[in-house]
Parts: C-alpha cells; structure tokens; sequence
C-alpha cells in the first residue's frame, strides 16, 4: 500500500466469490498499487437489497468480481447491477467486471419453434449501459462470438486451455498414450480440439452428441469418435468419471431443527455456573429461540466446489449453539444422496436404469440415522427403502416408497435373499 493508503486498483468481490478474490490480494500483496475494498450490504425484509462500499472510491480503477450465479442467477445479475451503479454513483475512474462464469451465454441466438429473448445480449447491454464500465472479462465463454454483442474490446474472452493444458501435463507426467478429449456436446468441440492440438502428438478427439426435447433434459448421449480412439475405456466411464459433485440434501431437517431449536433454563443454569459473562447470560435469556435466516441451495440440486450451499445468518451468540448440528445433518444426509445419485448415474450409464433400486437404511445403528438415510436415498433418485420407519415422516404418502427387506428376521423367515427382496 502506498504511504496515503489510497491505491490506484481497488479489488470489489461479489458474495460468493470473496475467497477467490482473497487469493487475488494476497498474490498482489507486494505491489501498492492495488488494495482489497470490502463490499458490505443491506438485506430489507421486502427482499430488496442495498450495496455499500466500504471507502472511497474516487477517481480509481475497479476489478469487480461477480459469480453471476449466487445465490440465483437474477439475484446475482441484480446485486451486480446496483454495485455497478453504486461505483459509478460515486465517481469511480474506470470499472472492470471480471464474470469467470457468465449466465445466459447459451441463450445467444432465437430459436427457431419460439419466440424467445436474446438473454446474452440483453445481459451485456444491462451492464455495459454505465459509462464507467470498460470492459466484461469471462472465461471460456459458451460460444466465442458473444464478444460481438458489446462495443469492440467491451467484452473479452479469456481461453483457460494453457492452465488446463500444464495441469494435465503434470497429472499423466506428459505420458498422453493412454488419454482422449471429448466433447461434452458439439458445440464445444472446436474448443477441445484446440486444445488436444496443443499437447504434443495431437491427442484423439470425441464428442458427446445430445439432444434437448426440454430444458435441463439431454437425450440421447450418443459418442461420436473413432473406435480405436476409447480402446481400452467406454463412453460409460467417462460418464461416470465427469460426475463430480455433491448432490445437497438435509436443508429440510435443518429448517426443522432450527424451528424447534430454543434455549432451556438449565441450559441457561449452566453457563451462568462456569461464570459466563453477565451480558451474555442477559442475551440468552432474552432471544430463546432462533432468529437468524436461512439462505441455501434447494435439496435434490447438484453442488460443486467453491459453491456457497447453506448460509446462516444470526448473531454470534446464537450462531454458536446449534452450529454442530446444523452441519451434521448437511454431511450425513448430502453423503447419503450423493452416494445414491452416483449409482442411479452409473446404471443409467450403463443402460441400466430401469433396475429398482431400493434403501436399506434400517441397517444402520441408530433409528434417527436410518429414517434421515432413507429419506437422503430417495432425494438421490432411489425408488424406495426397506425401512418401515420412513412412514413416519412421509406418513401415508410414502407407503409406496417401501418396499424389499434387509432384516434378518424376514430373509430367514422366507429363506432367501431374492424372495425376501421380491416381498
């Protein structure tokens, strides 16, 4: 930092992306021409939001970073939207929003059975409308030619192929014998050859060919490539070695838990008798049940790293109590649907997806753990569970996800596994 503590670049980070950002700071930590500048704001109860910047920003240049995509994609665009207004309103130099990820970037052309919206374009020209924005930075853009929907050099597309390329080098030890790209769809393709052309040798292309009959729905999954080009591997593995992600689950039982959540007068008894501080006893003593607020990513969505899944916002006092077993319940139930989406995942890949799959969550140790584990499996795609127990918080809604048995009393009652798992 310079001697008037006034840097020239100032770092802004969108929530979301803070920790990124972080890394941005500390990587420029020597040069006193950039600064980190907090971005706080003002949640109303109408839902409407405020930004604040923490100092001036006068006459300076700002790298506005934005995950386009937390917590919803219209709310981050509307956050963004007011931050850019927020510096311009308060005579910023030069704005530079750097999207890593840019929403609506498939949405860059009319279809032809619908009367639909350039969303792209119109996203570009919501931002680029301030005079004080210079340029929107993204990386690997779905389709290249979105640079053309601003002003020349208003929008830049960075490629990550050189990162991603030394990664790959550095994990198969330059030894590509044994490695294809493929595609995930046709669109990118283009890219992916690029960028097998990079490593030396030239490494075999494929691509995935789908179709869209709806959104979020891809059928078929056809591979196009050349036979001798997968020797050794199927499509199928791909598949299933793509499908990295977390699948959440647990926010309804964390709901409830916080709901019911309140603080006793033992409980009360207990931390004055270890001499709590007297401010403190007064605080519990006054706000006995939870008043914080929950923002989190719906049960049964796919999650991915760096990807803010539950946010809790209360005071500290409060916010320490039932932490332990808020994120207890989040790891157990998201292990469980996971572990659950994974299998459905894999026998779909294998065109095996017409195969009932079945959750024998009474196995487990504890009655509490088994309902929670059931209930994890069906949200990952299970068509039903063994557990009886599971009635009890679907009531009679779920009578018909029950279904097969693990208990030893009716395997050894029928006499076999098949039978038993056919009642």
């Amino acid at each position: 930092m310079s001697a008037t503590n006034y840097a020239e670049f100032a770092l802004i980070a969108m929530p979301g992306i803070d920790g990124f950002v972080d890394r941005v700071a500390h990587h420029l930590r020597y040069n006193d021409k950039f600064c980190r500048i907090n971005a706080e704001r003002v949640d109303f109860a109408s839902t409407e939001h405020k930004p604040i910047i923490a100092e001036s920003v006068r006459n300076r240049t700002a790298y506005l970073f934005a995950d386009l995509s937390t917590p919803t994609v219209s709310e981050a665009v509307m956050r963004t939207d007011l931050m850019l207004n927020a510096l311009e309103s308060n005579h910023i130099d030069r704005i530079y929003l750097m999207t890593p990820y840019s929403v609506y970037a498939r949405q860059d052309h009319h279809d032809i059975d619908v009367r639909s919206a350039l969303s792209a374009k119109a996203l570009i020209s919501q931002f680029t409308r301030y005079k004080t924005l210079k340029q929107i930075i993204s990386v690997d853009l779905h389709a290249p030619q979105l640079e053309g929907f601003g002003e020349p050099g208003q929008v830049e597309n960075l490629s990550g192929m050189l990162l991603f390329g030394n990664y790959f080098c550095d994990l198969y030890n330059n030894d590509f014998s044994n490695v294809t790209m493929v595609s995930p769809d046709v669109g990118g393709l283009k890219r992916v050859r690029s960028g097998a052309e990079s490593f030396s040798g030239a490494l075999p292309v494929g691509s995935i060919d789908k179709r869209r009959k709806e959104a979020n729905v891809a059928t078929p999954l056809t591979f196009i490539g050349s036979p001798e080009d997968i020797e050794g591997t199927t499509v199928e593995q791909y598949h299933v070695e793509f499908d990295n992600y977390l699948l959440n689950a647990g926010l309804e039982q964390i709901l409830a838990y916080l709901t019911n959540w309140e603080i006793t007068d033992s409980f009360i008894k207990n931390i004055a008798d270890k001499g709590l501080a007297h401010e403190t006893i007064q605080h519990y003593q006054k706000h006995r049940k939870f008043t914080g607020t929950v923002n989190a990513i719906p049960e049964g969505i796919p999650i991915f790293g760096n990807e803010p899944v539950i946010s809790i916002r209360t005071n500290f006092e409060q916010g320490q109590l039932p932490e332990s077993t808020s994120l207890g319940i989040w790891n157990y139930e998201t292990a469980v649907a996971t572990t659950a989406s994974y299998v459905k995942s894999m026998l779909k890949a294998f065109e095996r997806d017409r195969v009932i799959t079945l959750e024998g969550g009474s196995r487990r140790c504890y009655p509490g753990a088994a309902v929670a584990a059931s209930r994890a499996a069906l949200i990952g795609g299970f068509d039903g569970t063994s557990n009886m127990g599971i009635l009890d918080f679907y009531s009679d809604d779920a009578l018909g996800m029950v279904g097969g048995s693990s208990a030893h009393s009716a395997i050894l009652h029928i006499g076999n596994n098949e039978e038993a798992f056919e009642l």
